[in-house]
């Protein structure tokens, strides 16, 4: 009897040791599959969704693209609006080609391009609506310095007192009235208001800088470091003859990299509240 008991007492040790090994491996094995099951519908739907967007961005690419050059020769209005929109489609793309690239692991589908690309300008004459825009985009990059130089001038009165003093109520913006004030009064009104215009003009130049490291990278970026925010210019009026000298370029260069960076700018320029133009 005792050699059957322990022989069964074995067999059941067994049983528990095999069970131990490989049946909860099993179950593990389930579940895992389960969650990895579910793991992967999310990524798919994921990928789908940027798949679709992506495609549909290229189907208006190409349909503004296909308007433009049919209509490029025999009406340019309307060949101009169509590469507008198919310029700012392709800025857009882009973008969201370079923020989602990850989901394909090195597989990005055939149909689906790497980038789009941006229509020149060429020999069309740009339009009322696309001159104002431009010349939006120079007003901004001609403020860059303006509003340093904006700065440095309010930090010089801040610690100065000898300035602070010597401005006088009736040179503070916006005071139509007297009224009796101690210089300590009228100092620290003034400080105030200095302090106001300095953050304000930080955060124009944060929000400038912001849309200008987006397009750092950009072939034609040279133009706008060299030719706008290297400059400093007397007016309000920038000549390109002049940023071409100054380039080592021929003039129709320097056009031909204002006609392919700016649209990119004019995206991000909008994002950042930076231009307000409307488009028809």
């Amino acid at each position: 009897m005792k050699i059957i008991r322990d022989l069964i007492t074995g067999i059941v040790g067994m049983a528990v040791l095999i069970l131990m090994v490989y049946g909860f491996s099993f179950l593990t094995e389930k579940v895992d599959y389960k969650y990895q099951k579910a793991i992967d519908n999310i990524s798919y739907d994921r990928l789908k969704k940027v798949e679709d967007t992506a495609r549909a961005m290229i189907a208006t690419y190409k349909s503004d693209k296909l308007t433009y050059e049919a209509y490029k020769s025999t009406d340019v209005e309307l060949a101009t609006q169509a590469k507008i929109r198919a310029n700012r489609t392709a800025v857009a793309y882009n973008e969201y080609i370079l923020k989602n690239s990850f989901q394909w692991k090195g597989n990005i589908p055939s149909d689906i391009y790497n980038q789009l690309e941006i229509i020149e300008w060429g020999e069309l004459m740009a339009t009322q609506e696309q001159k104002i825009i431009f010349k939006a985009i120079e007003t901004v990059l001609i403020s860059y310095a303006k509003y340093k130089n904006r700065i440095k001038k309010n930090l010089e009165y801040l610690n100065n007192p000898v300035l602070l003093k010597s401005y006088t109520l009736d040179k503070i913006s916006g005071s139509g009235f007297t009224e009796v004030k101690s210089d300590y009064e009228r100092i620290e009104e003034f400080k105030a208001r200095i302090s106001k215009d300095i953050s304000d003009c930080e955060e124009v130049l944060f929000r400038i800088d912001s849309a200008l490291e987006m397009v750092k990278n950009n072939e034609d970026y040279d133009l706008i470091q060299v030719g706008f925010l290297d400059n400093h210019f007397k007016g309000d009026k920038v000549k390109y003859e002049i940023i071409a000298d100054k380039m080592n370029l021929a003039t129709k260069t320097v056009y031909k990299k204002r006609d392919r960076i700016f649209p990119v700018l004019e995206f991000h320029f909008r994002v950042k509240n930076l231009i307000q133009v409307k488009n028809r």
